[in-house]
């Protein structure tokens, strides 16, 4: 009898220290989903990242750019080049998400060339740059850039 009672006692030891460590662990991975529950749910409250549902479009780029006059240069030379192809390519496509990305890739040249003859062509970068900040879906374009010059290349070997 006395060696089913010491059983019994270990037993109920094992049994709590194995609960005592599992308790510990699934604290530690509880408190870990609700760390990244809160981090997901600001960056949706905030729309961030991913979350980001305003698409960049001719109309708010004319807003930032074009509205108060800010830059003369940069809105004669790249926005409207950008919202002529933009509707273009919007009569084309009307479904397509990202037309005033892939008018800012494509009319990268145009836009170059009328900054040269107002010798302003350092006024493309702080677009760039101002744009970044406005729109979190820029490297998505890069990316379809990327993607454009190696078809190309591609091309050229066949």
């Amino acid at each position: 009898m006395n060696f089913s009672i010491i059983i019994a006692v270990i037993a109920i030891l094992f049994i709590f220290i194995v609960l005592w460590f599992v308790t510990k662990l699934l604290t530690k991975v509880f408190m870990i989903i609700f760390i990244l529950a809160l981090g997901i749910g600001y960056l949706y409250v905030n729309q961030i990242g991913p979350f980001n549902h305003e698409k960049l479009t001719v109309n708010s780029l004319n807003k930032a750019f074009c509205n108060d006059s800010v830059d003369v240069d940069i809105c004669d030379c790249i926005v409207k080049n950008i919202q002529v192809h933009a509707d273009s390519l919007s009569q084309l496509d009307p479904d397509d998400k990202y037309v005033v990305q892939k008018s800012l890739i494509n009319n990268y040249g145009k836009s170059m060339e009328c900054l040269k003859l107002r010798n302003a062509e350092k006024k493309y970068k702080r677009f760039l740059v101002e744009l970044s900040g406005y729109d979190l879906t820029i490297p998505d374009s890069l990316q379809y850039k990327a993607q454009k010059v190696g078809e190309k290349i591609i091309d050229k070997f066949k």
